[in-house]
């Protein structure tokens, strides 16, 4: 937490103050975003959805995906790469 002090000086405002009290919130909390968050799919259709990271990361990032119920969803890609520079860029 800062402290903001003001002080005012002149026209009667001598020795005046007045202090604001600053917290930051930090809220860049690193996340996969998926959009969107659910897909129905037609058997034998093709679908796609977008994967990005919420925040910059410090580093290359993969994630790695995978069909956790093996009901037989094929992947057209089992990774995606993201780095400094691309990591808001929506993948499929």
């Amino acid at each position: 937490m800062a402290i903001l002090v003001h002080t005012a000086s002149r026209g009667g405002y001598d020795d005046v103050t007045a202090d604001l009290a600053v917290t930051i919130v930090d809220d860049d909390v690193p996340g996969i975003v998926l959009s969107p968050t659910s897909l129905e799919i037609q058997e034998g259709r093709a679908d796609s959805y977008t994967v990005m990271l919420s925040v910059l990361p410090s580093t290359t990032i993969t994630v790695h995906i995978f069909d956790q119920d093996e009901i037989g969803v094929l992947l057209s890609s089992t990774t995606l790469d993201f780095s400094t520079t691309d990591y808001e860029t929506r993948s499929r």
